[in-house]
């Protein structure tokens, strides 16, 4: 007895200890995995015609986002395993049954003509029986086109349904943690009317400014705070070391360009040479100091990985000012809805 409960319980701890390995290798390959993201632009000063992509991907192409955007027209998808789950204003449109031609076949006669009055009809004129053939055959394969636009139309529907079943829990998450930042767009929005009630005040009585004035300071207290300003400068801090580690790490193409002052088209040289990064042997600047203009041609590429982004939020969160900053925004918002 005491031998099958030890069995079944190293298989519980067998099992438990391979479902802790994946999730452990799962968590791993979210944080150490890069996402490679790629922007191109593509612009030339007279055309007016722009040109602008950019993707993400992530594991081999197992998880990609796209966007596009061309002369004023936006679109986007996202895809995973390859198969398309969300997109928005794709390039190609469907036609609908109605928009195809309605093609009316002639009869054919016993002799090969057509059924249509006239002298040629009426003696048999030769290859009107191919070109019946032809316009059967056009026919045919305009009805196969409508038939596989349909099915992919609902396959598309589909594979929408089943993306936002599955991104339901994801959006749930995003919106808690979206919660400061509302509270904080709340915040700048109440801003604007205590500031219109104050001038207003001003024409009423000076008591009526006093107040207004230490309402807007306690509604304001949680922003200006002390632990705020530290809270702005360790995330100030943080911001720079993603950007550092996010920067752009390698460019191809060109670009040119000219400003009507010849010292101000240099000294912006300067500055896109500073900004270059290490990787951009193939990539030219070209400053046109004689005409004014902007032909881009160029791809940028570099990549982001999670745990720098997980390592700046632990990072903040330990520190007992950012947990006060929080806790005092959470405060005022609760007492305002109370």
């Amino acid at each position: 007895m005491v031998h099958a409960i030890l069995a079944v319980l190293r298989i519980i701890g067998i099992v438990l200890l391979i479902i802790l390995c994946a999730l452990m290798a799962l968590l791993c390959l979210i944080l150490f995995v890069p996402l490679q993201y790629r922007v191109s632009v593509k612009y030339k000063d007279g055309d007016n015609e722009v040109l602008q992509k950019a993707q993400i991907t992530w594991l081999f192409h197992l998880l990609s986002v796209r966007e596009k955007y061309e002369n004023g027209h936006f679109c986007y998808e996202l895809r995973l395993f390859g198969k398309k789950l969300h997109g928005k204003g794709s390039g190609a449109r469907h036609r609908g049954p109605s928009e195809h031609k309605k093609s009316k076949p002639a009869s054919v006669n016993a002799d090969g003509g057509t059924g249509e009055s006239g002298p040629d009809n009426a003696a048999g004129t030769p290859g009107t029986s191919s070109r019946f053939a032809q316009t059967s055959g056009s026919n045919a394969a305009s009805w196969k086109k409508n038939s596989s636009s349909e099915d992919l139309t609902e396959r598309t529907g589909f594979f929408r349904e089943t993306a936002d079943k599955r991104t339901g829990f994801f959006r749930k998450a995003a919106n808690r943690w979206t919660g400061f930042f509302r509270k904080a767009a709340d915040f700048l929005t109440g801003i604007i009317p205590v500031l219109f009630d104050i001038l207003c005040a001003l024409f009423d009585g000076a008591d009526r400014v006093e107040d207004k004035i230490s309402s807007f300071r306690e509604k304001t207290e949680p922003f200006i705070s002390e632990n705020a300003r530290d809270s702005y400068a360790m995330i100030l801090a943080r911001l720079k070391n993603l950007l550092y580690h996010y920067r752009i790490r390698k460019a191809e193409g060109y670009i040119r360009y000219g400003f009507d002052n010849p010292a101000l088209t240099g000294k912006a040289a300067g500055i896109l040479y500073l900004l270059l990064p290490a990787d951009s042997e193939k990539f030219d600047i070209k400053p046109d100091f004689q005409e004014k203009g902007l032909d881009v041609n160029a791809v940028w590429r570099g990549h982001i990985r999670l745990n720098h982004l997980a390592a700046a939020l632990l990072s903040l969160f330990i520190k007992k000012q950012f947990r006060e900053f929080l806790k005092g925004i959470k405060h005022r918002g609760g007492n305002r809805n109370g």
